[in-house]
């Protein structure tokens, strides 16, 4: 909601002399600031995960990398 107030704004009438003569689309900063702030907030979020997916994808290559050189070990090459 906070979305679509933002992009599309809302609508306040204007008036003169006691009669309304029209509309004008008012945009909230305080609204545009919120959204900035979630934004940021899933931003990192993301980028959190992203580093921890690289440590866990990182820790498993080591892992593999170990018991291929143990296998090849047994199986009488150097490592």
């Amino acid at each position: 909601m906070l979305l679509k107030r933002q992009r599309d704004g809302v609508k306040k009438p204007v008036f003169h002399a006691g009669k309304r003569i029209g509309t004008i689309t008012q945009y909230s900063d305080r609204v545009a600031l919120a959204l900035l702030k979630v934004h940021e907030e899933k931003a990192q979020r993301g980028a959190h995960a992203d580093k921890l997916m690289a440590q866990e994808e990182e820790l498993a290559r080591l892992r593999l990398e170990a018991k291929l050189s143990e296998m090849n070990r047994r199986m009488g090459g150097n490592g």
